[in-house]
């Protein structure tokens, strides 16, 4: 595959191994949103619950790497998981872009992209 070297995906795979694990960290982020935005726990919960759903559609990723590659699916992956996870770190750390009555909201459509991008790593 011209452009992509080895390496730059042996980097793409460990840090999207790393990375896929911080679905399970969402704790830490927790007690900041409600502070900083005023969240109740049931808001919090629907964040990590309505992703949980994209399972059912877990078996795109094979077929996008039938079709495209296995480096490009993890290198889309990687970068998926990255922004992602930039972006609620970001939200969560008050230095948000995005109105408060909008940041529950906003925090699950991140969490479906970093789940989608863990069906791409995985």
């Amino acid at each position: 595959m011209v452009g992509i070297g080895p390496w730059w995906v042996v980097t793409g795979a460990i840090y999207g191994g790393i990375t896929t694990g911080i679905s399970f960290a969402f704790s830490i982020y927790s007690p900041q949103l409600k502070k900083e935005y005023g969240l109740t726990q049931a808001e919090l919960d629907s964040t990590n619950t309505i992703p949980s759903f994209l399972g059912l559609v877990a078996w795109i990723s094979g077929r996008l790497t039938y079709r495209i590659g296995c480096r490009r699916v993890l290198l889309i992956g990687s970068l998926a998981v990255s922004l992602t996870t930039t972006l609620q770190w970001i939200i969560a750390r008050g230095n948000s872009f995005v109105p408060s009555q909008y940041v529950a909201l906003t925090f699950t459509a991140l969490t479906c992209g970093q789940y989608a991008g863990c069906v791409l790593v995985t």
